[in-house]
Protein backbone atom coordinates (compact mmCIF):
# COMPACT_ATOMS: atom_id res chain seq x y z
CA UNK A 1 0.00 0.00 0.00
CA UNK A 2 1.56 2.90 -1.18
CA UNK A 3 0.78 6.53 -0.25
CA UNK A 4 1.00 9.18 -2.30
CA UNK A 5 2.19 12.67 -1.96
CA UNK A 6 -0.81 14.44 -0.86
CA UNK A 7 -2.02 11.52 1.11
CA UNK A 8 1.17 11.54 2.94
CA UNK A 9 0.70 15.73 3.23
CA UNK A 10 -2.73 15.93 4.79
CA UNK A 11 -1.94 13.01 7.22
CA UNK A 12 1.39 15.29 8.28
CA UNK A 13 -0.56 18.71 8.43
CA UNK A 14 -2.90 16.35 10.84
CA UNK A 15 -0.49 15.46 12.90
CA UNK A 16 0.94 18.75 13.41
CA UNK A 17 -2.14 20.43 13.63
CA UNK A 18 -3.02 17.55 16.29
CA UNK A 19 0.29 18.06 18.06
CA UNK A 20 -0.10 22.05 18.19
CA UNK A 21 -3.75 21.71 20.10
CA UNK A 22 -2.94 19.11 22.38
CA UNK A 23 0.47 21.28 22.90
CA UNK A 24 -1.94 24.61 23.65
CA UNK A 25 -4.20 23.25 25.92
CA UNK A 26 -2.02 21.38 28.17
CA UNK A 27 -0.30 24.71 28.54
CA UNK A 28 -3.71 26.79 29.24
CA UNK A 29 -4.42 23.94 31.54
CA UNK A 30 -1.15 24.10 33.43
CA UNK A 31 -1.04 28.16 33.52
CA UNK A 32 -4.57 28.37 34.96
CA UNK A 33 -3.80 25.09 37.53
CA UNK A 34 -0.94 27.25 38.16
CA UNK A 35 -2.85 30.35 38.82
CA UNK A 36 -5.50 28.75 41.36
CA UNK A 37 -2.74 27.11 43.50
CA UNK A 38 -0.80 30.54 43.57
CA UNK A 39 -4.52 32.51 44.13
CA UNK A 40 -5.30 30.02 47.36
CA UNK A 41 -1.80 30.08 48.56
CA UNK A 42 -1.94 33.63 48.54
CA UNK A 43 -5.29 33.64 50.11
CA UNK A 44 -4.50 31.39 53.14
CA UNK A 45 -0.80 33.64 53.98
CA UNK A 46 -3.26 36.76 54.49
CA UNK A 47 -5.32 35.20 57.09
CA UNK A 48 -2.12 35.53 59.49
CA UNK A 49 -0.40 38.64 57.43
CA UNK A 50 0.14 41.45 59.65
CA UNK A 51 1.48 44.67 58.67
CA UNK A 52 3.72 47.02 60.96
CA UNK A 53 0.82 49.07 62.45
CA UNK A 54 -0.83 45.90 63.30
CA UNK A 55 1.07 45.03 67.24
CA UNK A 56 -0.13 41.72 68.48
CA UNK A 57 0.85 42.27 71.57
CA UNK A 58 -1.30 43.57 74.34
CA UNK A 59 -1.57 46.46 76.70
CA UNK A 60 -0.87 45.76 80.42
CA UNK A 61 -2.70 47.20 83.27
CA UNK A 62 -0.19 47.78 86.56
CA UNK A 63 -3.51 47.50 88.82
CA UNK A 64 -3.54 43.80 88.42
CA UNK A 65 0.19 43.50 89.00
CA UNK A 66 -0.03 44.88 91.92
CA UNK A 67 -0.28 42.12 94.45
CA UNK A 68 3.41 40.97 93.05
CA UNK A 69 4.81 44.53 94.77
CA UNK A 70 6.30 42.99 98.06
CA UNK A 71 8.14 45.43 101.04
CA UNK A 72 11.47 44.41 102.08
CA UNK A 73 13.30 44.32 105.76
CA UNK A 74 13.32 48.16 105.28
CA UNK A 75 9.56 48.66 104.54
CA UNK A 76 10.47 49.67 100.97
CA UNK A 77 8.38 48.55 97.89
CA UNK A 78 10.35 45.88 96.01
CA UNK A 79 9.57 43.52 92.58
CA UNK A 80 9.84 40.25 92.77
CA UNK A 81 10.89 37.97 90.18
CA UNK A 82 7.59 36.12 90.46
CA UNK A 83 5.94 38.96 88.47
CA UNK A 84 7.58 37.85 85.61
CA UNK A 85 5.58 34.37 84.67
CA UNK A 86 1.98 35.99 85.42
CA UNK A 87 3.08 38.59 82.72
CA UNK A 88 4.29 36.36 80.39
CA UNK A 89 1.00 33.88 80.68
CA UNK A 90 -1.55 37.17 80.65
CA UNK A 91 0.60 38.30 77.11
CA UNK A 92 0.45 34.92 75.53
CA UNK A 93 -3.31 34.70 76.87
CA UNK A 94 -4.37 38.05 75.34
CA UNK A 95 -2.28 37.89 71.81
CA UNK A 96 -3.94 38.94 69.11
CA UNK A 97 -2.74 35.99 66.75
CA UNK A 98 -3.03 32.70 67.07
CA UNK A 99 -0.17 31.27 64.35
CA UNK A 100 3.31 31.93 64.74
CA UNK A 101 6.18 31.45 67.74
CA UNK A 102 6.67 33.61 70.56
CA UNK A 103 9.73 33.57 72.47
CA UNK A 104 10.42 35.55 75.70
CA UNK A 105 13.09 36.60 77.86
CA UNK A 106 13.98 39.01 80.96
CA UNK A 107 16.35 41.03 82.90
CA UNK A 108 16.14 41.79 86.62
CA UNK A 109 17.62 45.20 86.55
CA UNK A 110 17.33 45.47 90.42
CA UNK A 111 14.50 44.96 92.82
CA UNK A 112 12.68 48.12 91.61
CA UNK A 113 13.00 47.33 87.76
CA UNK A 114 12.68 44.14 85.54
CA UNK A 115 12.15 44.21 81.53
CA UNK A 116 10.54 41.38 79.91
CA UNK A 117 11.24 40.71 76.53
CA UNK A 118 9.09 38.91 73.60
CA UNK A 119 9.59 38.03 69.79
CA UNK A 120 6.58 36.67 67.55
CA UNK A 121 7.62 35.17 64.65
CA UNK A 122 5.12 34.05 62.28
CA UNK A 123 6.60 33.03 58.77
CA UNK A 124 9.24 36.11 57.57
CA UNK A 125 7.03 38.14 59.36
CA UNK A 126 8.20 38.88 63.37
CA UNK A 127 7.78 41.54 66.15
CA UNK A 128 9.57 42.50 69.09
CA UNK A 129 7.92 44.42 72.57
CA UNK A 130 9.72 45.23 75.49
CA UNK A 131 7.54 45.64 78.82
CA UNK A 132 9.10 47.58 81.89
CA UNK A 133 8.18 46.89 85.07
CA UNK A 134 9.24 49.47 87.56
CA UNK A 135 8.63 51.36 90.87
CA UNK A 136 9.39 55.36 90.86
Amino acid sequence: MKMNKKHKFLTFLFLLILAGASGSAIYFLYQNDWKLKKDKASDSDKRFEFTSQENVFPDLDAEYFQKYIKLNSQNKEEIKQEIVLPIVSDVLSRLKSAEGKVEFDYTVKNTKNIEIYFKYKNGSNYQTKAYLVYLD
